[in-house]
């Protein structure tokens, strides 16, 4: 979002930003894995998901931050 100048200083903003980028790519694996990564977040604070979760989850946020890399270089 900051490389293309898009607002990204909220969590909604980062979000649309997200589904920018997956419209922009055709790849709608950046939104799941933004949903994923936000889930992720949430849970640091609330501790609320349960151990399948993360471990089925994982993947998929880990796919969305090499995505972005990649998007970023």
């Amino acid at each position: 979002a900051q490389r293309r100048n898009w607002p990204h200083g909220s969590h909604r903003a980062l979000k649309q930003a997200a589904q920018l980028l997956a419209d922009e790519t055709g790849d709608v694996a950046l939104l799941l894995g933004f949903v994923s990564s936000e889930k992720f977040h949430a849970n640091f604070y609330h501790d609320f998901m349960e151990d399948f979760e993360l471990d089925a989850d994982r993947p998929t946020v880990n796919n969305f931050v090499e995505r972005l890399l990649v998007l970023a270089a």
